[in-house]
């Protein structure tokens, strides 16, 4: 091996390094899952294990009441091609399963910062801080399905930003993965995905070229996870045929004073959140994202590059205001009149978007 490529090396392997240290529990047989995945997610696909180890496909689950419709649920993920690592020894399958997704998003995050920048530190950085962020762990512990969507984010957005390769492939590797966060069972990530694409390809040096591959991709998307969108969109029309209701979706607003636990983990304290999340409707709510930690440093890393990228500066800013929800005035004609955001339950989720901008300006 010549040692440019034993340079190239280096930032993979601190990466995979990183991210085996904040899983090594797993390695000695324990997990850390909680919250919704302990009581929603990992049952579900404990289910839809059962089911592919039988060789059947999971349409209809018989344990939930009389019975519910199954693919149609999203979040299980039944068409996900990486449920095959379900099938290793449970319940280990099932830790390797999410655990991988810090892997991808890793990637891809680095995948997205070297199309930008060609800078492998840089871009190996970038990736550590968006796998090891206090948002993105917090969905992978508490939720599962919605890091599944997450960690593709930044490999569609890789895919816009190769400006300088082939369209074809670049087509097809932007609709692969926004197909993926579909499938995975989060398609709000997959909206928030095409938000984000136009976004690059709108800002990229190559502009037509770029939007030509954005429009491409994300066509490409709506026809590989047809099969998912199908039962989805028949089970919603019998359920939330009109999207959440508006006050269910303020119920869920992030306040601005938790700002602070950007550089101070939990710094805000759970008991002051309870208090907030009340809202003085008497349900004490549990904030959405246990933590939002990004590390002392990356605010002000992120505040020195603004400069550098202004485009990515205004999404971190806009998506953060979103996620403010009825601490912000213009939530409400955002969720009433902005197409599919009313599909969707929880301002405070849109820190993702935030999140992702911050670690790569960082």
């Amino acid at each position: 091996m010549t040692r440019l490529g034993s340079r190239r090396l280096i930032g993979p392997a601190l990466l995979v390094a990183v991210i085996v240290l904040l899983f090594f529990p797993l390695l000695l047989g324990r997990s850390f899952w909680l919250r919704d995945i302990l009581l929603y997610t990992y049952p579900l696909k404990a289910y839809l294990r059962e089911r592919l180890a039988a060789g059947e496909l999971a349409l209809w689950n018989p344990r939930l009441g009389l019975g519910r419709p199954f693919a149609g649920m999203v979040q299980p993920g039944v068409f996900y091609p990486l449920d095959v690592v379900m099938l290793l020894p449970f319940p280990r399958g099932l830790d390797a399963f999410f655990a991988l997704h810090a892997f991808i998003a890793a990637f891809g995050m680095r995948a997205w910062l070297r199309a930008r920048t060609n800078h492998e530190l840089a871009a190996t950085f970038g990736g550590a801080l968006f796998a090891l962020s206090g948002y993105f762990v917090s969905m992978l512990i508490g939720n599962g399905s919605y890091a599944v969507g997450a960690a593709w984010i930044p490999w569609a957005l890789a895919a816009v930003a190769r400006t300088d390769a082939a369209p074809r492939p670049e087509v097809a590797r932007l609709g692969v993965a926004v197909a993926l966060m579909i499938l995975g069972g989060d398609p709000q990530a997959a909206w928030l995905a095409g938000g984000l694409v136009l976004v690059e390809a709108a800002t990229s040096p190559a502009r037509r070229r770029a939007l030509g591959v954005a429009a491409g991709g994300l066509a490409l998307a709506v026809a590989l996870a047809a099969v998912q969108i199908g039962p989805a969109l028949e089970v919603a029309a019998i359920g939330r045929a009109g999207g959440v209701a508006l006050t269910d979706a303020l119920h869920f607003s992030f306040p601005p004073v938790r700002l602070l636990e950007f550089i101070q983990p939990g710094g805000f304290g759970a008991d002051r959140i309870h208090r907030l999340y009340d809202e003085g409707t008497g349900l004490d709510y549990e904030a959405w994202s246990a933590g939002i930690y990004l590390g002392l440093a990356t605010p002000f890393l992120a505040l020195a590059a603004v400069r550098r990228n202004r485009a990515l500066a205004v999404v971190a800013v806009v998506a953060l205001l979103i996620a403010f929800g009825r601490h912000a005035p213009f939530f409400v004609p955002f969720f009433r009149f902005v197409p599919g955001a009313r599909l969707f339950r929880y301002p405070e989720k849109y820190l993702l978007v935030t999140t992702l901008a911050l670690c790569a300006l960082a």
